[in-house]
């Protein structure tokens, strides 16, 4: 089979593979503190049933494991140019058509429903598009590792019939008043033990207030959460919380 190769042309980081570097120049594999760096501190982060979502001022959305690694990427603005087997393809949301992603991407074409058309670039990485059900236009554009793309529901193929269902932390009681809201950002990784206590905080994104950063993250460790669950199982999991002060 031939290789297949994926680059961003919009922007490259040096020393990352170019498969790795779908959107907005946000690396698979990379961390979301990294990635702050660049970006700013994330406008939202959620964590899910379908995992740590992280999205950034720019309209790029990471998606993290529990160690903050970026597992998947997404953008729902713009125009990515993507090089697939040599060839550069322009991917404009909005404008871009089902009809010609069937015609184009038909040599690494792998599911297709009528709203989602997934391939894959690498053994490892699949691109999904999905499209307006009635106009079929180009609105969402994802990337990144299967076994994410199947937690959000991207992939229509077997990895997604076979994922087991996960239900994340729900916070039950919060220990304190929350600090008033200011201008500073920071973004906390919190472990949930499987009776629904906090175990650990960490400082996953930092803001410029250390003393702040800290304080926050002592009243996180005396919140209460219900706990995640696995197949209706309760189980230890982490989420990321962020907070602004």
């Amino acid at each position: 089979m031939k290789r297949r190769s994926l680059a961003l042309l919009l922007l490259l980081v040096p020393g990352v593979a170019a498969a790795d570097v779908p959107l907005n120049g946000v690396a698979i594999g990379t961390t979301v503190s990294a990635i702050a760096q660049t970006l700013g501190p994330p406008a939202d982060v959620a964590s899910g049933d379908n995992g740590n979502r992280f999205v950034f001022a720019d309209g790029t959305t990471a998606y993290a494991d529990d160690d903050g690694v970026v597992l998947a990427v997404e953008t729902q603005t713009g125009s990515p140019r993507i090089d697939i087997d040599g060839t550069v393809h322009a991917f404009r949301i909005g404008t871009y058509s089902a009809a010609r992603a069937d015609a184009e991407l038909a040599n690494v074409a792998e599911f297709s429903t009528p709203t989602l058309r997934s391939y894959r670039l690498a053994p490892r990485r699949d691109l999904v598009f999905a499209f307006a059900p009635a106009s079929q236009r180009l609105e969402r554009v994802t990337y990144g590792e299967p076994g994410q793309l199947a937690r959000l529901g991207l992939l229509p193929g077997d990895a997604a019939s076979k994922a087991v269902t996960f239900r994340a932390p729900r916070l039950r009681r919060s220990a304190g008043d929350a600090a008033p809201a200011g201008p500073q950002t920071s973004v906390y990784r919190v472990s949930v033990d499987r009776a629904g206590s906090v175990t650990d905080v960490s400082v996953a994104i930092a803001s410029a207030d250390a003393d702040g950063d800290a304080e926050l993250a002592r009243r996180l460790r005396a919140d209460r959460y219900v706990p995640a669950t696995l197949d209706g199982r309760p189980i230890a999991a982490t989420i990321f919380v962020e907070l602004r002060h």
